[in-house]
């Protein structure tokens, strides 16, 4: 749980965000990053870039939610290319 304390914590501080708009982010992207094969330090990396950007809370999260969507295969040969 430290970790992932730490991990919030320095989101928020490198980029400037606030818990709120960490959570919203979170809470928009978070299970869509999940299913991709993502995780806390990916999602937490994106939301601190993003949020350097001035993209911040749920316009974050959903801009990562469909970044997210379309990095899934959904043809054969996208499928097969992803496999290898």
């Amino acid at each position: 749980m430290n970790r992932v304390t730490n991990l919030i914590t320095g989101t928020m501080i490198r980029a400037g965000v606030s818990s709120t708009d960490y959570g919203f982010a979170m809470k928009a992207a978070g299970a869509v990053i999940k299913l991709a094969g993502g995780n806390i330090d990916d999602a937490s990396l994106a939301i601190a870039a993003m949020g350097k950007a001035g993209i911040e809370g749920s316009d974050a999260g959903t801009s990562l939610k469909t970044m997210y969507s379309n990095l899934q295969p959904t043809t054969k040969a996208q499928i097969k290319t992803m496999l290898e």
